[in-house]
């Protein structure tokens, strides 16, 4: 007798053990895309909008190829990536949180977040915010790309999957009433229960002992923790397999192969109606590689079109900002020369400066 309860117990582990593998290898294995817009233009997007919030117009594995008005009207004064490009980030996850580049990124996803949702109000946004091509009635599941009903039956159909673990983030598992990190709709994404119980809590990755989602949503994934990373500051639980995801160069390596879609900006335009922050990532990717001081993909696709020569990555030397005088083309800045060259093909400003007394 005991010895049949013993065997049924292990066929019972043994299956529950294969059925997990099943659905982390499903999820690692499929290509998730659905039918194309077909939009070009910011002009294109036709917005749904249901009271103050609006629905995510996108399309899954279409590479988006512009930025949004939603984007455009986000990013103005000392918020732009002109004023960014050439602020220096860090080397290592030590020295980039007090880089320049991520104090400034930090101020604009802090100072924009008006809205902080509660983790119970998220149940109601998501039809919104991972809906496709503006159906609200229908939403994709983020791991697995199932399309199912929108309507919240307490997690029966899908629930809420923390891309930065709960258990990682400065909050903890929330309430339904809790706000903070660990309720911010910009990381929670729709999830079938059975495919969110295989990740569980472990770091994204693609070594041993690390959770491979599939190469579909790779850089979905790196472009939200890197999100969280910057906005709530969680950088001590960032990297290796008790933090988040496993290395910055697999977190850079998958933003590379899979560029932002449109589900992905149609989903930061409908967080931004919602919160009033975006994920300045998914605008700007290549930040994420200035951040780190590494160097740009040459002909890496963004959706601001917006691409950087291969070595053309290196910040210019950083000069006191004291403008004694401006004399043709010129400024003398604290006693220094500074020639400003305007580079008219990528709209960059490149500052050289001559050591030479003015």
């Amino acid at each position: 007798m005991k010895r049949t309860f013993k065997l049924t117990l292990i066929a019972v582990l043994v299956a529950l053990v294969c059925n997990c593998l099943m659905f982390a290898t499903a999820a690692s294995a499929k290509t998730i895309s659905t039918t194309a817009t077909g939009y070009k233009s910011a002009s294109d997007v036709p917005y749904v909008k249901v009271g103050n919030n609006i629905a995510n117009w996108g399309a899954r594995g279409e590479v988006a190829t512009f930025l949004t008005t939603y984007a455009n009207n986000f990013y103005v004064g000392v918020n732009t990536y002109e004023s960014w490009m050439y602020s220096y980030g860090g080397t290592t996850n030590d020295d980039t949180p007090d880089s320049p580049l991520y104090l400034l990124l930090k101020s604009c996803l802090k100072d924009h977040h008006t809205h902080e949702t509660t983790y119970g109000e998220v149940r109601y946004h998501l039809k919104y915010t991972d809906c496709v091509s503006n159906d609200t009635t229908k939403i994709s599941a983020f791991y697995s790309g199932n399309i199912v009903d929108s309507t919240w039956d307490y997690g029966a159909t899908y629930n809420r999957e923390h891309i930065w673990p709960a258990s990682k983030s400065i909050g903890g598992r929330p309430d339904n009433s809790d706000a903070g990190d660990s309720a911010d709709i910009m990381t929670l994404r729709p999830a079938i229960p059975d495919v969110n119980g295989a990740r569980s809590n472990t770091a994204y990755g693609e070594s041993n002992g690390f959770y491979d989602p599939g190469e579909s949503i790779h850089g979905d994934c790196a472009r939200m923790v890197l999100y969280t990373y910057v906005r709530w500051g969680i950088t001590w639980r960032m990297f290796g397999k008790d933090g988040v995801i496993e290395s910055i160069d697999v977190l850079l390596k998958w933003m590379e192969e899979d560029p932002v879609d449109t589900w992905e900006m149609g989903r930061n335009d409908a967080v931004q109606a919602i919160t009033g922050t975006r994920n300045v990532f998914v605008d700007y990717p290549q930040l994420a590689w200035q951040l780190f001081s590494r160097e740009i993909p040459e002909g890496m696709q963004t959706p601001s079109g917006i691409t950087t020569a291969q070595g053309d990555t290196e910040p210019q030397q950083q000069v006191p900002w004291l403008v004694v005088g401006i004399v043709g083309g010129v400024i003398v800045v604290g006693g220094v020369i500074v020639v400003v060259v305007l580079v008219s093909k990528r709209k960059k400003l490149q500052v050289v400066t001559d050591e030479s007394n003015a």
